[in-house]
């Protein structure tokens, strides 16, 4: 968390709330399995410390955006699977025609 872009001697763009338009910036990482795999940032015009609200909120969006996606990296793993056995199964349909001649 950075309660003020413009106070924060490691946050080093310049002038951040000109360029940017806020001036609080907190960020959570996406975490699944132990591994980073992303993060949620927000920021906001006016300088000073998130509330624990704010924080726990943001960490609950975190995890509801890790389970979102888990779930899009398994439908897509299951559409896969579908489409190979769909594949499969025609090629065998082939081969018993094959075999009947």
């Amino acid at each position: 968390m950075i309660p003020d872009v413009l106070e924060d001697p490691d946050y080093s763009i310049g002038n951040a709330s000109h360029f940017t338009g806020f001036r609080g910036v907190m960020a959570v990482p996406l975490i699944r399995d132990g591994t980073p795999i992303g993060a949620i940032a927000v920021g906001r015009p006016e300088p000073g410390p998130f509330a624990d609200k704010q924080i726990a909120l943001l960490l609950t969006f975190a995890d509801q955006a890790v389970i979102a996606i888990e779930n899009v990296r398994l439908f897509k793993e299951l559409e896969d699977r579908t489409a190979q056995l769909s594949r499969s199964v025609g090629e065998l349909k082939a081969l018993a025609k094959w075999a009947k001649r």
